[in-house]
């Protein structure tokens, strides 16, 4: 989670550095009307930001000395430092994201040993179960295509499928995730094929809806019916 990723987050970070007691163990004077104004600020905005601290399980004492040292210009942390850290996300995420990486890697480790498998420059994988004309053309990115197609997880669960709702779908090539741009540019009108995406052609870290969850393959049965 980069947390200081939108300007709001920074603005509430730095009023909530204003509002807190220079010592952890001062008392405030809560007869006192600015004291009060800045505590229930304060508390206030601690609110605001209370789910995301605990799901990230912050140390909140480290997190009230890291907003101090950034009003005061005196990080103990150079910026590198800073970013690294926030890249890696939550320490007690870190392990379980590292189990689903090596994962998803053996995976597709495995998948391309298959007959049939094309890898692409990219890591996209591709089989062929049907192909149109061999005279068809390929879409570009500013085109709309007619697609019908059917998503799973590696686990099998499906999470979309244009076959069950009875009618294709139509989109832009360009307007899609990456691996879906991709693989259309590749295909021609009548070919039908199983394709597997990995976490960074789709969805990635930030995952997609209830199903999908952060850096998940995905497996597609993708048909290009036409291009408008």
């Amino acid at each position: 989670m980069t947390l200081f990723r939108s300007t709001l987050y920074a603005t509430v970070a730095i009023y909530a550095a204003f509002s807190l007691p220079a010592n952890a163990d001062e008392k405030l004077d809560l007869a006192n009307e600015t004291a009060k104004y800045g505590y229930a600020q304060g508390f206030l905005i601690g609110q605001r930001f209370k789910q995301k601290l605990k799901g990230d399980q912050v140390d909140l004492k480290s997190f009230a000395q890291g907003l101090t040292d950034a009003l005061t210009a005196q990080s103990q942390m150079t910026v590198t430092q800073i970013e690294d850290t926030m890249k890696k996300g939550p320490v007690h995420l870190r392990a379980e994201k590292e189990k689903k990486m090596k994962a998803n890697a053996d995976y597709l480790a495995e998948n391309s040993k298959k007959d049939g498998i094309k890898t692409t420059a990219s890591g996209l994988q591709y089989s062929i179960l049907k192909s149109g004309p061999a005279d068809g053309k390929s879409p570009t990115a500013s085109d709309t295509v007619v697609v019908h197609y059917a998503g799973t997880l590696v686990d099998g669960t499906k999470f979309d499928s244009s076959y069950d709702r009875g009618q294709p779908a139509t989109f832009g090539v360009g307007q899609v995730i990456p691996g879906w741009t991709e693989i259309l540019k590749l295909m021609k009108p009548g070919d039908k094929w199983a394709v597997v995406i990995p976490s960074e052609l789709g969805y990635g870290k930030r995952g997609a809806g209830g199903k999908i969850g952060p850096d998940a393959v995905l497996l597609f049965d993708v048909e290009l019916i036409s291009i408008k």
